[in-house]
C-alpha cells in the first residue's frame, strides 16, 4: 500500500485572483515503479471531495490486475489546494499569521491548481506522462493541464467534464454555498464552522450527481408509507457521511474552483484553446448527466484534435463513471486497442475521425465535424448547418477536394463552380433565384456575387 507524501514548495504561490499563498503544500500518492525508459507514467486528476489515494475511490479500474495495473504503470494522484486531505486549505496554517487561514482563504481556480500539479511532476522528475486522466473537476484539471502542456502527455481521458463551467452547473454550486452560508456557525473561526450547512449542501448536490431513474430503482416508496420515507433517509445519510470526512471550509473552496473553469478565458475563446491539445484524446459521457450533460463532451470532441467520443448508459448519472467499473473498463479497453490498431495520425492531416481541419485565422486550426457543414464557398468561407460560418485565411480547394473523395459532397451548379455542398442537407437549388433549400426546410438566398471575397 502506497502512503501519503508531501511537496513542499517554499516559495510565494502567485492566484490567478491576484492574491498570493506564501507557501503550499501538495499531498500526493504514487503506485508502482517508473520504468527504465521513463515511459509508463500515468497522472489520474481526483475529483471534488476525493483524495490522493486513487485505489481508494477508484479500485475497479486501478490496481494489480485492473485497467490501470500497478504493476504495469507507474500512476501518480495528488490532492488538490483547497481540498480536505493533506494539501494547503482553508484549515492550513498562514506562516505570515501562525493561525488558519479559515475564512481568508483565497479563490483557488483550476488553473492554479495545474500550476501546482506541474510543479510536483517537475519535483517528481517527470519529463512525459503516458496518460492523463480526469473526471469531473479532475477533467477539468486534466483538459486545462493538457491545454498548457501540450507536449506533455501522449493519451488524455477526460471523464463527464466540460470545456467551461456552465450557468446551470455554477446555479448548483451556488445553492450549495447558500446553504452553507445559512449557517449560523459559518462565520466562526473554528474547524468545524458550517458543518450543517455541509450536509444540506451535500444533499443538493446529489441530486445533481444521481439520476431520477436511480433515485426510483434505489430509493423507492413503500406503499404504506406516509412519512419518513427512503429518498429522506439516503439525503440525510449522504449529509452525515461528508461530515465525517470533509470540513465546509473546503467544500466552499472546492465549488468556487470548479465554476472558475474556463479554458478559453484569455485564450480567444474555448475552441482555440481546444485545439492546442496534441494527446491522443478519448471523451466519455454518460447519458444520464445532469451536472455535465453529454451536449459538453460532443463539444470537446468536435474541436480536440485526434479526440474520440464516447457515450455510455449509466442509472448513476454523474456519478456513473465512479460506478460502472465493468463499462468504464471495457470502454477505454476498446479504445487503447483500436489506437494500437490504427496508425498514428499525424498532425497535419486534413482529415482526422470525420472532423476536417481548416485555419480559421493565422496560427489557428480547428477540426470542424464534417456532418456540421452545409456547403463551402471556395476558396474562403464554409456555411454551417447552424447558419454560422467560417470565413478561413487559406484557400479551400484541399478541403473542397478531400470532402468530394470521401463524402457525400458535390458541386451545387455548373454556374456556381466554386460552391461545393453536402447532400446531406441541402434539398434542392433554385438557379433562376439563386435560393438554397435545405432539408430541414429553411432555405437561404446566396449573394449575386457569391462569395463576397475574392481570391488574391
Amino acid at each position: 500500500m502506497s502512503e501519503l507524501q508531501l511537496f513542499h514548495y517554499p516559495h510565494p504561490f502567485d492566484l490567478e485572483c491576484g492574491q498570493t499563498l506564501p507557501e503550499i503544500q501538495v499531498a500526493y500518492h504514487t503506485f508502482g515503479k517508473l520504468n527504465d525508459r521513463a515511459d509508463n507514467a500515468v497522472w489520474i486528476c481526483h475529483a471534488l471531495t476525493g483524495n490522493s489515494d486513487v485505489t481508494e475511490w477508484w479500485s475497479g479500474l486501478v490496481g494489480e490486475g485492473k485497467l490501470l495495473d500497478t504493476r504495469q504503470y507507474f500512476i501518480i494522484c495528488a490532492n488538490v489546494l483547497s481540498s480536505a486531505y493533506g494539501s494547503t486549505s482553508a484549515l492550513s496554517v498562514n506562516p505570515l499569521t501562525q493561525e488558519p487561514y479559515y475564512q481568508d482563504f483565497p479563490l483557488v481556480t483550476i488553473r492554479d491548481v495545474v500550476k501546482s500539479l506541474d510543479l510536483l511532476r517537475e519535483h517528481l522528475q517527470i519529463r512525459q506522462l503516458c496518460m492523463l486522466v480526469g473526471g469531473s473537476l479532475g477533467g477539468q484539471q486534466a483538459l486545462e493541464w493538457a491545454i498548457q502542456k501540450p507536449e506533455l502527455f501522449k493519451q488524455l481521458i477526460l471523464i463527464a467534464t466540460n470545456a467551461r463551467m456552465s450557468p446551470w452547473g455554477i446555479a448548483f454550486n451556488e445553492s450549495q454555498r447558500m446553504a452553507i452560508e445559512a449557517d449560523q456557525t459559518w462565520q466562526e473561526r473554528r474547524a468545524d464552522a458550517g458543518t450543517a450547512g455541509m450536509k444540506a449542501a451535500r444533499a443538493t448536490a446529489l441530486l445533481s450527481y444521481r439520476s431520477a431513474v436511480m433515485y426510483e430503482y434505489t430509493q423507492a416508496r413503500e406503499e404504506s408509507v406516509i412519512d419518513h420515507y427512503r429518498a429522506s433517509s439516503y439525503q440525510r445519510y449522504q449529509g452525515e457521511k461528508i461530515a465525517s470526512r470533509f470540513n465546509a471550509f473546503s467544500y466552499y473552496s472546492l465549488s468556487r474552483m470548479m465554476d472558475s473553469h474556463d479554458v478559453g478565458r484569455n485564450r480567444g475563446g474555448a475552441m482555440a484553446a481546444l485545439n492546442r491539445i496534441k494527446a491522443q484524446t478519448l471523451i466519455i459521457g454518460i447519458q444520464s448527466d445532469v451536472l455535465f450533460p453529454v451536449e459538453e463532451q460532443r463539444f470537446l470532441a468536435r474541436y480536440i484534435p485526434q479526440a474520440e467520443l464516447t457515450e455510455i448508459d449509466s442509472l448513476y448519472g454523474h456519478d456513473g463513471f465512479l460506478v460502472e467499473n465493468e463499462l468504464m473498463t471495457k470502454t477505454i479497453r476498446t479504445w487503447e486497442l483500436s489506437n494500437r490498431l490504427e496508425p498514428e495520425v499525424e498532425e497535419e492531416e486534413l482529415i482526422v475521425r470525420d472532423r476536417v481541419q481548416v485555419d480559421v485565422r493565422k496560427g489557428v486550426r480547428e477540426y470542424i465535424a464534417v456532418e456540421n457543414i452545409s456547403f463551402l464557398a471556395t476558396p474562403y468561407t464554409i456555411h454551417l448547418i447552424n447558419g454560422n460560418r467560417i470565413e478561413s485565411d487559406t484557400v479551400l480547394d484541399k478541403v473542397s477536394l478531400a470532402l468530394q473523395e470521401n463524402y457525400d459532397f458535390t458541386l451545387l451548379s455548373p454556374h456556381l463552380p466554386h460552391i461545393l455542398v453536402n447532400t446531406r442537407h441541402i434539398k434542392s437549388f433554385d438557379e433562376k433565384n439563386n435560393r438554397i433549400y435545405l432539408s430541414d426546410g429553411r432555405s437561404q438566398t446566396l449573394p449575386p456575387e457569391f462569395p463576397l471575397k475574392k481570391a488574391k
